[in-house]
């Protein structure tokens, strides 16, 4: 199961794409049989995606997110925010673009975790 790989956000022009670079590790490792020699290229960015799979399905399936996966889908929502649109609900990812909070500000997601309520600075 995976919310990725049908989501209606993903153009369809880059869906094979796409889907391609989410099935990558599982078919590597599926058929390594066929190539003992092979290898498989680390992709930072597949990861990143692969790890907003999973939060996407524990959240449908708990109907909630821990604070830290929301504090995830926003920090990727305000990395990728071509993807924005494709996650609703997404209160930290709204809060970032209206604060202008850089993605690669580290410290301060790390304090969205423990972060009971999003309030607006005066």
């Amino acid at each position: 199961m995976s919310i990725l790989h049908d989501h209606p956000h993903i153009s369809p022009e880059h869906r094979k794409d796409w889907v391609n670079a989410i099935n990558a590790p599982r078919n590597f490792f599926k058929h390594a049989d066929n190539d003992p020699n092979g290898t498989l290229e680390f992709d930072e960015a597949v990861n990143e995606s692969l790890l907003l799979d999973a939060v996407l399905l524990y959240g449908t399936v708990a109907q909630e997110y821990l604070s830290a996966a929301s504090v995830y889908m926003g920090w990727f929502t305000t990395k990728n925010p071509g993807l924005r649109g494709a996650i609703s609900g997404n209160q930290v990812g709204d809060y970032c673009v209206r604060n202008g909070i850089s993605p690669n500000d580290k410290e301060r997601f790390l304090e969205l975790i423990g972060a009971k309520l999003l309030v607006e600075p005066a």
